[in-house]
């Protein structure tokens, strides 16, 4: 599974999107992130961004609230790099909205 959702915006002088990415397909799970994504490909800051912003700054995408980002924070530090999540993590990853837009970065 490859999956890019859109958490929503947040304000650094101006609104830029957060965005997540989960992938399993080189036989472990890695989570990344982007903090406002640029056309070109560059952002202000990606990879390990959890911690990066706090989630009372976020504006939530549709789907999304503090409750559905913490529980995804604490999926993402408990098995990124691993390679076996229990099916119920697994569900909960698969039923996170997917983006309404894809950054260059994907």
């Amino acid at each position: 599974m490859i999956k890019v959702m859109r958490l929503g915006t947040i304000d650094v002088g101006h609104r830029v999107s957060i965005y997540f990415r989960i992938d399993d397909t080189r036989g472990y799970w890695s989570f990344t992130g982007v903090i406002g994504p640029r056309p070109s490909g560059n952002a202000l800051c990606c990879g390990q961004i959890v911690g990066a912003f706090q989630p009372e700054d976020v504006q939530f995408a549709n789907g999304w609230d503090r409750s559905k980002l913490l529980r995804f924070v604490y999926v993402w530090r408990k098995y990124h790099l691993t390679s076996a999540i229990p099916q119920k993590v697994v569900d909960f990853l698969v039923d996170l909205p997917v983006t309404d837009k894809t950054p260059a970065w994907i």
